[in-house]
């Protein structure tokens, strides 16, 4: 399962704007409190990533003190979890957070990787926004 969590320019808290699941795992009370959470700077795992702009891995989030998220957690069967921030000129603009069922060691490689790709997500999202703004000078000349 996993979740992509943005920072809310006003608010200046993180919110879910999408999560996906595997089509035989179920999440409903996990994802339905995932979707109504939102998270200060250094609350939960991606309030973690957002503060620190690192990636973080949990091995067991029913082990975790920092996961506000844990009374949805058991029904969930979910355990291991890492996220990753989406970076834009050195700045946190989101959140990829993914869980699994499995208690899993942290896997530096990985999150090596996660935070590659955090990058360069974040790098096709700044392009957009530049298209977007250089069309809209276009369309008022």
């Amino acid at each position: 399962m996993g979740a992509f969590w943005i920072v809310g320019k006003q608010a200046n808290l993180l919110r879910c704007v999408d999560i996906l699941a595997a089509p035989m795992f179920n999440p409903k009370e996990f994802a339905a409190g995932m979707r109504a959470m939102t998270f200060p700077s250094g609350t939960g795992l991606p309030g973690r990533v957002w503060e620190s702009r690192k990636p973080s891995w949990i091995h067991d989030i029913l082990l975790d003190m920092n996961f506000p998220r844990l009374p949805f957690a058991p029904s969930s069967g979910l355990h291991g979890a890492f996220a990753f921030p989406i970076l834009l000129a050195d700045k946190v603009t989101g959140v990829m957070e993914f869980f699994s069922r499995e208690v899993r060691p942290p896997d530096q490689d990985l999150l090596k990787m996660m935070y590659s790709l955090g990058s360069q997500i974040g790098h096709s999202i700044g392009h957009k926004h530049v298209e977007e703004e250089k069309e809209k000078l276009i369309l008022e000349l």
